[in-house]
C-alpha cells in the first residue's frame, strides 16, 4: 500500500539525503525496530569545472641529469660502440638502473639538450623514489624523448614506457620531426604529459624502453603536484583546460587535461570536442569519453 505523505518539496535542497524509513507491527502490537533504506541524495546542480594548478616544485631529482658521477660521453663522440661499455662512472646521480640496463648521461656544449647540457640514453630502465607523496594527490609528469644518434635507431617509432607504482604507461618515440619539440637541428625532442594519484605515501617512478637494441634518450623530466581550485575561487590560479599539441608531418594530435566536480553524483562521462567557439569552427566534433579514459589524456 501507498500512502501520499505529502512531502515538502521546499525542505528538499541539493544534497539533502532521503531516506525511507519502515518498521513492522504485529497482531499483538509488538512493534520492531526501525530500519532504513541507503538513501538518496538531491541532485539539482551540474558538474563545474576546477581550476587545474600545476605548483612550481619538481619532486624529481636531478630531473636533466646534470649531476653525475664522472666523466659524461660527448654527444659529437657517440657511437654504437662507448653508449653500452660505459660504466658507472656516466651514471646519473639519484637515478637507478637495472643490471641488465644501459645507461649513459651525453653532454653537448650546443643547444642539443631540452634543458641544461646534459640528457640520458636509456636501454632497459632508470628510476628513483618519489617521497612524502600524499595519498589521492594528483601530480603530473611531463618529460621529453628523442631516438639516439646510432645507425638504424631513427628508422622506426619505438616504444618508451613510464611507470609509478605498479601503474605503466606506454608512449611513441616517433621517427617524423615534432613542430612543436625543439630547436635542436640534431635531435627531435617530443614531449609527453602523463597524469597520475598517489595511493602511497612513497613510490617509485621508472622510466624505459620497451624493446629493440637502441635504446631511447630522454631529458627535462618533471614530476609537479596538482591543485584542483573551485570554480568560484576568485584568488585561485590555473587554467580549466591544459592541451599540448603533437605536430608531425602529416599527422598531428592534441593532448589535454581537465577536471569536473560535482559533490552530489558521480561524473561518469565527458564529451571533448576540438575547435574555436567565438567563430563557431569545430575541427573534432564531440567524442563520447569515458571517466578512465580521460584520465592521463
Amino acid at each position: 500500500m501507498f500512502e501520499d505523505l505529502g512531502i515538502n518539496k521546499n525542505f528538499c535542497f541539493t544534497g539533502t539525503v532521503i531516506e525511507s524509513l519502515a518498521y513492522a507491527v504485529d497482531l499483538i502490537g509488538h512493534k520492531s525496530k526501525t530500519t532504513k533504506s541507503n538513501g538518496i541524495i538531491i541532485d539539482t546542480t551540474h558538474p563545474e569545472p576546477t581550476l587545474m594548478e600545476h605548483l612550481e616544485e619538481n619532486i624529481a631529482i636531478n630531473p636533466s641529469f646534470e649531476e653525475t658521477n664522472g666523466d659524461t660521453i660527448d654527444w659529437n663522440n657517440v657511437t654504437d660502440v662507448n653508449l653500452c661499455t660505459s660504466t658507472d662512472a656516466v651514471q646519473p646521480i639519484q637515478w637507478n638502473s637495472t643490471t641488465d640496463s644501459c645507461v649513459a648521461v651525453l653532454k653537448s656544449d650546443k643547444n642539443v639538450a631540452m634543458d641544461g647540457r646534459y640528457f640520458v640514453f636509456v636501454k632497459g630502465q632508470i628510476s628513483q623514489p618519489l617521497e612524502n607523496l600524499k595519498i589521492g594527490q594528483l601530480c603530473r609528469i611531463t618529460f621529453v624523448t628523442a631516438h639516439p644518434p646510432i645507425l638504424g635507431a631513427v628508422l622506426a617509432n619505438k616504444e618508451g614506457y613510464v611507470q609509478i607504482g605498479d601503474k605503466r604507461h606506454v608512449f611513441m618515440v616517433y621517427t617524423k620531426h615534432d613542430k612543436h619539440g625543439s630547436n635542436s637541428d640534431e635531435v627531435d625532442w617530443h614531449h609527453h604529459t602523463f597524469y597520475f594519484r598517489s595511493n602511497i605515501y612513497k613510490a617509485s617512478i621508472s622510466f624505459g624502453s620497451m624493446t629493440g637494441n637502441t635504446g631511447i634518450l630522454f631529458d627535462d623530466i618533471k614530476v609537479q603536484q596538482a591543485i584542483l581550485h573551485d570554480h568560484d575561487d576568485n584568488e585561485a590560479q590555473g587554467k580549466h583546460i591544459h592541451a599540448h599539441v603533437v605536430a608531425l608531418h602529416q599527422w598531428s594530435s592534441i593532448h589535454a587535461s581537465w577536471s569536473f566536480v560535482d559533490p552530489e553524483s558521480p561524473i561518469v562521462d565527458y564529451m571533448w570536442a576540438i575547435g574555436n567557439i567565438y567563430v563557431m569552427l569545430m575541427l573534432r566534433k564531440y567524442l563520447f569519453l569515458t571517466l578512465y579514459s580521460t584520465e592521463l589524456k
